[in-house]
């Protein structure tokens, strides 16, 4: 049989277990299911990220694969992302059926592999086939959009973590909710606040060396020394 179908066919050690028990197809098709999860969230978050252009997060722009949308006129949807989370729903639902046929077995025979070996190869089929075209179609061709990107990290509050590393938790927080009460970065008011002069500001509160762990180290050391 193997020099037929150029499969590497082995037969189960123990006959009995292999005829009750389906479970070794449960171990596939949730490791079926655990990737379609990763697919499912990281496309979700694509879509997400994509939204806008206006009241949307509009922080990548997707490959437009179709001309709009029927019924937004000028809107891109993110189409190539919502088949695969759809792809990722059939998997699971490829899955409880297969988790059903294996708790079915009953006594010395599983009758149930027809709809297990069915559902597993259609699993492997529709994954194979869309996370070609997410690829091609999707994550290939993803442009982010810098200036909405660099806007929302100098934005952040979040930055106040550089405050609290050097003056300290309270003196953070108290920055991070003046600047949130008056509409103002967390740069800004550690300058008014005479904590930092412009130059150390501009360096210690810079979102892309934050990005460096090494960089910001010496930078933070350097001042607390």
């Amino acid at each position: 049989m193997p020099e037929v179908s150029h499969l590497a066919v082995i037969k189960v050690d123990n006959f009995f277990d292999g005829l009750q028990n389906a479970d070794i197809y449960l171990k596939i098709s949730s490791c079926l299911k655990g990737l379609s999860s990763g697919l499912s969230k990281m496309a979700s978050d694509l879509r997400l990220l994509s939204s806008g252009p206006r009241s949307g997060f509009a922080e990548i722009n997707l490959p437009a694969v179709q001309p709009g949308s029927s019924i937004m006129p000028g809107e891109i949807n993110p189409c190539i992302p919502e088949m695969m989370i759809q792809v990722c729903f059939d998997v699971y639902g490829n899955d409880q059926a297969i988790t059903f046929a294996v708790d079915r077995g009953e006594l010395d025979l599983n009758i149930w592999e027809p709809i297990i070996l069915k559902n597993i190869f259609d699993s492997f089929s529709i994954l194979t086939n869309c996370i070609t075209l997410f690829t091609e179609k999707c994550l290939n061709g993803i442009k982010a959009n810098k200036t909405v990107c660099l806007k929302n990290a100098e934005n952040s509050l979040s930055l106040s973590v550089v405050i609290s590393s050097i003056f300290g938790y309270q003196v953070a927080n108290n920055i991070a909710s003046e600047a949130y009460e008056k509409n103002l970065t967390v740069k800004e008011v550690a300058v008014e606040k005479g904590l930092f002069n412009e130059a150390e500001a501009a360096e210690l509160l810079n979102p892309e060396n934050l990005t460096d762990a090494v960089k910001m180290h010496h930078l933070l050391n350097s001042r607390i020394l």
